[in-house]
């Protein structure tokens, strides 16, 4: 009796996109593991929303100061012109500083403005619709509210700095265009706190 049967006919993945996935998750697995345990610091899981993609994030404390944010989403890039119709994946590693901060609502709620640098990869498609392994670094800006009952929502800001492979007829580099391109287009992040 067969349990488990896959037909591999059906399996569309290219094997640049496995290879690129695969090297995403190895890449940003150990910044997730050093994540501080329940009880010693705020920790956010949420969705990320923007024209450029949808995802989720995870937001922990760092150890000397800061917030550390890994960001998981899927790039939309010339989906919705009906340019293509395969999504790109992406994965980025953020630290984030606070900038500004402040209360209202009588201290309940509270605001911060903040800004990031870190380290993103993914396999992406550029502008001129190639798809390829896009890795280099990333940063953001924007402003946070966080609410008295656990939850936050932020806008901000995020641009690459980034190179971007293709695998078409031999290996070529190029730079990420889209990651700059794209960079005024703002991302709404809405999560929840953990302890």
């Amino acid at each position: 009796m067969a349990i488990f049967a896959m037909n591999t006919s059906d399996v569309s993945m290219k094997p640049e996109l496995t290879k690129a996935l695969i090297t995403a998750a190895l890449f940003f697995l150990p910044v997730i593991l050093p994540a501080r345990p329940a009880g010693e610091g705020d920790q956010y899981w949420g969705t990320v929303h923007s024209l450029k993609g949808f995802g989720a994030s995870y937001e922990y404390p760092h150890k000397s100061r800061g917030v550390n944010v890994v960001t998981a989403y899927f790039d939309l890039y010339g989906i919705p012109s009906l340019k293509t119709s395969t999504p790109g994946f992406r994965l980025s590693f953020l630290h984030n500083l606070d900038l500004a901060q402040g209360s209202f609502r009588d201290g309940d709620a509270t605001w911060n403005l903040y800004a990031g640098m870190g380290a993103m990869a993914g396999y992406l498609t550029e502008n001129n619709l190639r798809n390829g392994l896009a890795t280099g670094l990333t940063g953001d800006f924007g402003i946070r509210f966080i609410f008295p009952s656990s939850f936050a929502v932020s806008v901000y800001l995020q641009g690459d700095l980034a190179v971007h492979l293709k695998m078409d007829d031999g290996l070529t580099m190029t730079m990420y265009k889209n990651g700059l391109y794209r960079a005024w287009m703002p991302m709404l992040g809405i999560s929840y706190k953990f302890r």
